[in-house]
């Protein structure tokens, strides 16, 4: 299987680029909030454990909102709060110094959620054919644009915090775009018939024209028609 093969599936062509963006937005902005930490003010120690435990809330309910709701709630919900600290931030620093705590830990707990739940996810929102390919794809370019995240922490304020805020907002836009591979209606329509590219991955999926097979799944009845030789 190759990216060509994603591409030409409309619904899994949509996945690719969405959870490329959020992939790249929360590898970037998670380690842009951590070279930007010994920038905010007060004790860098002290940050320092607002960060580990932001964390540690972060990683509990991404996986608490995953279990109970959906892959697009629990990024929406995380973008919320990542702005919200963000602009909190933004606005905030200068005149409500007492506050700093609550933005640190707001912006930390929603960026480490988006990034947790998209690294997770992904299987979510591909067959098991194409998870390698995905992965390697929404990686390649998460570490494209990661790689500038320390150059971007050093630029004098408010800028590090600009970038934060608007590539929240990017991963903000790209959870409207996402369709889950267990909403096998809407993968239908999007031109992909999760049961029977699932029952390709079994057999010899190399000898199988995948993009035919799947445009004429609709008028299959059975398995049966899928047997190779």
């Amino acid at each position: 299987m190759s990216w060509r093969d994603i591409w030409a599936i409309p619904v899994l062509r949509t996945n690719l680029w969405a959870a490329c963006l959020l992939y790249a937005e929360g590898t970037f902005n998670f380690y842009l909030l951590s070279f930007y930490m010994k920038y905010f003010p007060g004790n860098i120690f002290v940050n320092s454990v607002f960060f580990a435990c932001s964390d540690l809330a972060a990683f509990f309910l991404a996986g608490v909102l995953l279990n109970c709701t959906s892959m697009k709630l629990t990024l929406r919900i995380a973008s919320v709060a990542a702005l919200a600290g963000g602009f909190m931030y933004l606005f905030l620093e200068a005149s409500q110094p007492e506050l700093l705590p609550a933005m640190v830990i707001l912006s930390r707990i929603g960026q480490s959620m988006i990034f947790n739940t998209t690294l997770i996810s992904v299987n979510r929102l591909f067959p098991t054919l194409f998870i390698a390919n995905a992965y390697g794809i929404c990686n390649f370019c998460a570490h494209i644009i990661a790689c500038l995240s320390p150059f971007v922490a050093e630029i004098k304020n408010p800028y590090p915090f600009t970038f934060f805020v608007s590539f929240v907002m990017v991963a903000l836009f790209s959870s409207f775009f996402l369709t889950q591979i267990d909403d096998k209606e809407a993968m239908k329509k999007g031109g992909c018939d999760i049961d029977v590219i699932n029952n390709l991955g079994s057999r010899k999926a190399e000898k199988v024209d995948l993009y035919n097979l799947v445009k004429k799944s609709e008028t299959l009845e059975n398995e049966e028609t899928f047997k190779l030789e």
